[in-house]
């Protein structure tokens, strides 16, 4: 009995930790897609800022002639 005892409780702590591990990466997936997404929204911002700064550079220059 006690190694059948044995092998029935190890299998019961991986199932476990199978379970918890699963949880982890569902977790750790979410988490890189909401980092993607701060990240391309970050980049955007970025970009409009610097057509903005162009688009007033280009009105300065023409008015300067």
């Amino acid at each position: 009995g006690t190694i059948v005892d044995r092998i029935d409780y190890n299998i019961q702590n991986v199932a476990t930790s199978v379970e918890e591990g699963f949880k982890q990466l569902q977790k750790a997936e979410r988490t890189q897609k909401k980092g993607g997404m701060v990240m391309c929204a970050t980049v955007l911002v970025i970009l409009c800022f610097i057509m903005i700064v162009l688009l007033i550079l280009k009105e300065l220059l023409l008015q300067s002639f």
